[in-house]
């Protein structure tokens, strides 16, 4: 009996220490800084982006280009008609055209403006990324720790169980505790296969994200603790939001954007200019024949069927869209941060009374495991005050990875994630 009360307290201290980051026999001990540098590197949204900020770049250039003047060929064919006599004149002309609607407008700042939302875009992308592998990953710790508890439940009720059959079997406990004892293991062990269930569904979504082939024996390295001197504001963090926020950026280049285009469709009713020569087939029998000819004018907008006016209401309906989706979008982000705020504090408090906890389940352990050395207790009750302070331990660290995991939703909400 005392060889068998040796191993389970030998397998008990397995899972005790197994909760360690530091973990002897794992494959390799994986870091939160390693998942999102792969992710960085590996995942494929953030090659797109690239692109397109590439794509955008050239925009730009080609919007650049149309401040210089075209060059257009143009061809015509004129049949005339005399009472003695026809012919045919064939008119071919090169021509420079200057659009001063284009001299006027800044159409570099128009595509220098569209590459800035891109990159806040790409920027958003990447904090969604660096937010979604954060979560992940402290998600697969907090289902490892699920599991741990899990397995050392299932273990002191094998133990229980096996102590309770001897005893129902020797008529010293009445069926009811016996079934009852029988019911909880079955439980418990339903739970257990749960937590391996989401301990695998959590390391797929990891390793889906960061591109690294995470094992189950791979070792995930936990935060070492929690400094409470850290504190936050939310008028403070709704005032960083505002200058580093992607997604308030881009919609403050989107109003930038509206409001060069507005200038944009204005300019669009300058003249344009040209300038050509080009030569003439004349076919009239009492003229001199062909001739060459050096050209130039201009051309006038002067009605357009309302098109410029209503193109300019158009584009000043988006622009007061875009500021009420940006008013929307500080309003939702300022009612987020309260409540993230709020669950810190509440986090913190729990984390207090979580460490006077331990302490006690420690003493308590120490007690029971004292008693049952001078045989006052049983082998079981030392199993369950065991139980009770690995509970304590991992409910302890789930909240610091809770903790973790608000902090960094704070940080994707102002734009500055702090990856440590």
């Amino acid at each position: 009996m005392q060889k068998d009360i040796l191993k389970i307290f030998l397998l008990l201290s397995v899972l005790v220490f197994i909760s360690k980051p530091a973990q002897a026999q794992a494959h390799r001990i994986i870091t939160l800084k390693q998942c999102i540098d792969s992710a960085l590197v590996n995942y494929p949204s953030l090659q797109a982006f690239k692109k397109i900020e590439e794509s955008k770049a050239a925009n730009t250039k080609s919007l650049k280009s149309q401040l210089y003047p075209e060059l257009d060929f143009s061809s015509q064919s004129q049949f005339n008609t005399f009472r003695d006599y026809n012919f045919r004149t064939f008119d071919n002309r090169l021509q420079f055209v200057w659009d001063m609607g284009n001299w006027k407008s800044d159409l570099q700042k128009y595509g220098i403006t569209e590459e800035k939302i891109v990159r806040f875009q790409s920027r958003e992308n990447k904090l969604n990324l660096i937010y979604s592998v954060r979560a992940a990953y402290f998600n697969l710790l907090k289902n490892k720790r699920t599991l741990i508890i899990a397995k050392q439940s299932v273990l002191y009720l094998k133990h229980l169980f096996e102590v309770n059959e001897k005893l129902y079997r020797l008529g010293q406990i009445k069926s009811p505790d016996y079934f009852a004892t029988k019911s909880e293991l079955l439980n418990a062990q339903g739970i257990e296969l749960n937590a391996e269930s989401e301990v695998e569904n959590s390391r797929i979504e990891l390793s889906k994200l960061t591109g690294i082939k995470i094992k189950l024996r791979d070792s995930l390295e936990a935060p070492a603790g929690i400094k409470f001197t850290k504190s936050y504001s939310v008028d403070s963090l709704i005032a960083e939001a505002e200058k580093s926020n992607p997604a308030l950026q881009i919609l403050n280049e989107q109003i930038k954007l509206e409001k060069i285009r507005t200038e944009l469709i204005k300019n669009s009713r300058m003249p344009k200019f040209y300038l050509g020569s080009g030569y003439v087939f004349n076919n009239d029998p009492t003229s001199d024949g062909n001739y060459g000819v050096i050209s130039g004018g201009v051309l006038i907008p002067v009605f357009d069927w309302g098109r410029r006016s209503n193109e300019i209401q158009s584009v000043r309906l988006k622009t007061e869209s875009i500021k009420f989706f940006r008013k929307t979008l500080l309003y939702e982000m300022k009612a987020k941060l309260e409540l993230l705020v709020n669950k810190i504090s509440t986090v913190k408090n729990l984390l207090v009374l979580k460490s006077n906890l331990i302490k006690q389940s420690e003493k308590s352990y120490e007690v029971a495991l004292t008693n049952y050395k001078a045989g006052i207790l049983t082998n079981t009750d030392v199993l369950l005050a065991q139980k009770a302070l690995t509970e304590a331990k991992a409910s302890e660290e789930k909240l610091i990875f809770t903790l973790n995991e608000i902090e960094a939703q704070i940080e994707n909400l102002v734009g500055k994630p702090e990856v440590k």
